[in-house]
């Protein structure tokens, strides 16, 4: 017997199955669960390492070089590529397929932390990152003012809006990109510098001895140990201009405020 003949004969069990077959599908529908980004393991693992100031070649010759050294014995490695750029070194590696990424990024630190002896004193911690899906961002915001200025916003989103953002339930991680950080920035008169006779690298070393509040032990007061420290960091420009920075003949003390100008700028931009 054909379909038509069956559905002509016994309408009653054809219907009663088309009707299974929309219960069946509504409910899968409904089940079925939907996820805009779906977790997956994907085989990726970066590593960006800054050395500020150096050149491509100089970054190249004296951090990816040394990485890619170091990451092509990797057990189940694919693939490694590095692109060095000026200040910015970055390796990004891929495995094989099926490899465990856990392991594998275990290893990947290892040998980081092999490669990391070579480096330049200069060069900073390299940051190993997993490629992850889910950490793409999900919500990007912008943020403008007309009553502060664009150094005034970046403090005010990283001091106080990226705290809250962070304390969402269900949010993975806030990133800050762009703005302007605060600067401080000392102009020192050519002229003068030459006629205090002093170099310029003493008067580098001066501020940044003077920027920290360093530990300078301990006092015993009975059955009390009280830990003493030295306030060295700078709370206010004025403290600043008032750093000194060393002494003449009479004793008489030269501050930085006679050879300079200290000024409450911000960060040059920049682009790439």
């Amino acid at each position: 017997m054909s379909l038509p003949q069956l559905s002509v004969s016994r309408p009653i069990f054809i219907s009663s199955l088309v009707l299974l077959m929309l219960f069946a599908g509504g409910a899968a529908f409904f089940k079925l669960p939907v996820s805009l980004f779906p977790e997956t393991t994907v085989p990726f693992v970066s590593i960006s390492t800054l050395y500020p100031g150096a050149g491509p070649k100089e970054v190249e010759a004296s951090v990816s070089n040394h990485l890619e050294e170091e990451l092509s014995t990797l057990e189940g490695l694919k693939k490694i590529t590095a692109i060095s750029q000026e200040s910015l070194s970055l390796v990004s590696i891929e495995f094989k397929s099926g490899t465990n990424l856990d392991a594998a990024e275990q290893r990947v630190r290892d040998k980081v932390s092999l490669a990391r002896t070579k480096f330049p004193k200069d060069a900073e911690s390299p940051l190993i990152e997993r490629f992850n899906p889910s950490n793409q961002p999900i919500v990007t915001a912008f943020v403008e003012s007309k009553d502060m200025s664009t150094t005034q916003i970046t403090t005010w989103v990283n001091q106080e809006l990226k705290p809250v953002l962070s304390r969402v339930p269900k949010v993975g991680r806030v990133e800050v990109l762009g703005g302007q950080k605060r600067q401080i920035d000392v102009l020192i008169d050519p002229e003068k510098l030459s006629d205090y006779r002093i170099p310029l690298l003493q008067v580098t070393e001066a501020l940044s001895r003077g920027g920290a509040n360093v530990p300078g032990g301990s006092l015993s007061s009975g059955s009390q140990e009280i830990g003493v420290r030295s306030l060295g960091q700078y709370e206010s420009m004025d403290k600043i201009s008032e750093k000194v920075l060393a002494f003449g003949n009479g004793e008489t003390p030269l501050r930085l405020k006679d050879i300079a100008t200290v000024v409450d700028a911000s960060e040059k931009s920049r682009s790439k």
